[in-house]
């Protein structure tokens, strides 16, 4: 061979385009599969949560509700988020809205979280929505909804 029949890949300009061409596809593509990959990686976990409601004789009864896990390990840079959905007027959906941010929240019902909603005398006998919201850096992301029936979980009702 000489000089000028040279094959495509001994051609400096040639590589650096199929070189730039290739990591522009590549590295993108790439990336977002491995970042698909963490994240099937981490566990799913689904807090565990309790309510009851505190009727004081005088005074406003409270909807108490108390949040753990059991995951194995502790939960890092996250937050909760609970909700009742029972109002519609934007001044009390934001009452009605508690988050707790952690940057560490240890397993088991000695580190729970407990929330308190006031409620009105009215509010008390009727359904209540809910929604809970579960996110840390090393868990898969959690979202449940549940309602309250005066004294227990309407998924926990048996008909």
């Amino acid at each position: 061979m000489t000089n000028t029949e040279r094959a495509w890949y001994q051609d400096g300009w040639i590589v650096l385009f199929v070189v730039l061409m290739g990591g522009t596809i590549i590295v993108p593509v790439g990336s977002q599969l491995y970042r698909q990959w963490e994240y099937e990686q981490k566990p799913y976990v689904v807090p565990q949560i309790t309510g009851r409601v505190e009727r004081p004789v005088f005074g406003q009864p409270k909807l108490i509700i108390t949040a753990w896990h059991q995951h194995a390990g502790d939960l890092r840079n996250g937050l909760f988020v609970v909700s009742l959905n029972h109002k519609k007027d934007e001044h009390s959906k934001n009452e009605n809205r508690r988050i707790h941010s952690f940057e560490l929240w240890k397993p088991n019902k000695e580190n729970a979280l407990e929330f308190t909603f006031p409620l009105s005398h009215d509010e008390v006998a009727e359904e209540i929505p809910m929604s809970f919201l579960l996110t840390a850096k090393n868990i898969k992301r959690h979202f449940s909804v549940d309602s309250w029936l005066i004294d227990n979980w309407k998924s926990n009702k048996t008909e």
